[in-house]
């Protein structure tokens, strides 16, 4: 579709909508006229694109605030065993003997086609000790590949004459699983449950180890002990926690003009609570620059993340209100509003190597949204949301650079109070029965730069629907969290991109001291795109900007100032009014 200028500032609302949710805003409207102020068609669009873009800002903050909690997207962790152990020399002399068939006793993780391709090269060969040593650490590096580190292959005593050759595989199992310290602030029956006694695999390891540290205070080690059993190995856990209780202060000029610019954020964080490696958060920001009787945006989140071996589980809770004014000539009025918001969640790691792991996810999220004029409900912009996501998350290192996949879908359903509108579906009403996709591509990597310390990072979101879909559900393009550089305009569908590239260069700190406050200064250069697909008779824009700014990272007190910059809005967006000339970001915080 081509870009074509439309009524609205805003992309992704037909004709037909349009009409249906004006008939209903005015439903409130004459409520409000009652009380002696009676909205002008234009101010009722106005509310109810203000309204939307609203909440789309508050449920992007709480998804950025949820992704750095997310463990699928934290690469594995490795503990360095991941080379077979050096078999003892011995004499390369002796007799040799042909060879006719390899038998491996023991070899129960090796399948018959894999013990094949072991033996192949040496079907038919005459063997003596040198070949038996190479076909020995052939084996034992194919249990190194996977994460079988304490197998060990061994010579029983035989009779070759008859061209068969016997090797021993004693593949290790866990022993004891314990800790070096009563004080180390592990529960390791949720780390590491079932282990005892099972293959030794060292994925397990890794994985309780991540599921450990993935709370901030831990920082957690092992090492693998012999046994007095034959066969078995013993792990010891090595952990010195920090203070299980952790947050920050930040203020920012991220908010609204129309609900307040600055605004205060705490974030709380407190680690293992309940002794089983949980971990619990919470956020709460507020303006702190308008009287809340008629400029006001606040929002809380609680949260709580569970793990148990390769399973996460999550729930988490959130609320949101604002207050904003609207003016005529002659006229202001009052327009507020509150979305609740609960997610339950769970994760399953299917597959994970030294530098890969694919993760399943899986959650239901219940949206209850309510919106007002003068106190009068607006009942066609106040939907119940219920629907199921089911994705991927796939986070793995190639070449000098790591990368997160992300490939999800969501669908609506009746549930918890659910009701669709009169005509929902038809294309000229919201459904809360759709379906939408998304996809995501992350890459990060250090530069190549001769003498400069650089990094470039990557993220291209993407979204698809087939349905005619509420406004929170829909894409958004422009803004802090999608296309920076513009502050004000946005262009938002079902379907809809953004690109977004970041290349920091890290400051020698001026002197080491500041260095421990303020940990790392960068410079960045920020550059992104954006472009919204309307459906039938709606708008299709772009959009892109960039940022220049100065920011301090790594220590407990950090800041990021930026010049955002628009640098192309297609016509479809120039023509509904001016764009703002640039766009300052502010942002100044301290940790505890």
């Amino acid at each position: 579709m081509t870009d074509k200028a439309g009524p609205r500032l805003r992309a992704g609302r037909s004709g037909g909508q349009s009409l249906v949710l004006a008939v209903g805003l005015w439903v409130a409207a004459l409520a409000a006229q009652a009380q002696g102020v009676a909205p002008t068609p234009q101010q009722i669009d106005q509310i109810r694109q203000q309204q939307e873009q609203l909440q789309r800002d508050e449920q992007q903050r709480r998804e950025q605030l949820l992704r750095q909690q997310d463990p699928a997207r934290r690469l594995p962790g490795s503990v360095g065993i991941d080379t077979a152990p050096e078999l003892p020399d011995g004499p390369d002399g002796g007799p040799c003997f042909p060879v006719q068939r390899v038998e491996l006793e023991g070899a129960a993780r090796l399948d018959a086609a894999t013990q094949a391709d072991i033996a192949r090269p040496f079907i038919g060969q005459c063997v003596g000790l040198k070949e038996i040593r190479e076909l020995m650490r052939e084996i034992t590096n194919r249990y190194v590949e996977m994460g079988l580190v304490t197998t060990r292959v061994y010579i029983p005593q035989q009779d070759m004459s008859n061209g068969l050759l016997r090797l021993l595989v004693l593949e290790g199992k866990v022993g004891e699983i314990g800790l070096s310290d009563d004080q180390a602030g592990v529960y390791l029956a949720t780390a590491f449950p079932g282990l005892k006694g099972k293959v030794l695999n060292i994925r397990d390891i890794e994985q309780g180890l991540d599921q450990i540290n993935r709370l901030g205070s831990n920082s957690a080690t092992m090492e693998l002990q012999p046994s007095e059993h034959p066969g078995l190995t013993n792990i010891l856990i090595r952990n010195q926690p920090r203070h299980r209780v952790s947050g920050g202060l930040t203020l920012d000029n991220y908010g609204s003009p129309s609900t307040g610019d600055l605004r205060g954020t705490l974030n709380l964080s407190v680690d293992n609570p309940m002794g089983l490696n949980d971990a619990w958060f919470g956020s709460f920001s507020r303006n702190l620059d308008a009287d809340s009787d008629e400029r006001l945006s606040e929002s809380a989140l609680i949260g709580a993340n569970f793990a148990y071996g390769y399973w996460n589980w999550s729930l988490n809770l959130s609320k949101s209100r604002y207050v904003s004014m609207i003016s005529s000539l002659t006229q202001r009025f009052r327009t507020d509003g509150n979305t609740e918001t609960y997610n339950l969640g769970v994760q399953r790691v299917l597959s994970r190597g030294q530098t890969s792991k694919l993760t399943l996810n899986a959650g239901v999220t219940h949206k209850d949204s309510k919106n007002y004029i003068e106190g009068s409900l607006l009942s066609t912009s106040s939907p119940k949301l219920t629907d199921v996501q089911i994705g991927l998350t796939s986070v793995f290192v190639a070449g000098a650079g790591s990368w997160t996949l992300d490939a999800s879908a969501a669908r609506g359903i009746k549930a918890f109070g659910v009701v669709a509108l009169p005509e929902a579906g038809t294309g000229n009403v919201p459904t809360p029965f759709g379906t939408r996709y998304n996809a995501a591509v992350s890459y990060f990597r250090p530069l190549p730069l001769k003498g400069v310390d650089a990094t470039w990072s990557s993220s291209l979101q993407m979204q698809t629907s087939p349905h005619f879909l509420y406004g929170s559900e829909q894409m958004s393009v422009g803004g802090l969290f999608t296309v920076r550089g513009f502050d004000g305009t946005s262009l938002s569908a079902e379907r809809g991109l953004y690109w977004r590239n970041d290349i920091a260069f890290t400051l020698p700190p001026p002197q080491e001291s500041s260095a421990r406050w303020i940990g790392r200064l960068q410079t960045y250069v920020a550059v992104d795109v954006g472009r919204i697909f309307g459906r039938e008779g709606q708008i299709t824009g772009s959009l892109a900007g960039m940022v220049v700014g100065v920011r301090a990272v790594g220590g407990p007190i950090g800041f990021d100032v930026g010049l955002g910059l628009p640098i192309y809005a297609s016509r479809s967006v120039e023509a509904r009014g001016s764009i703002e000339g640039h766009a300052v970001y502010a942002r100044a915080s301290l940790s505890f």
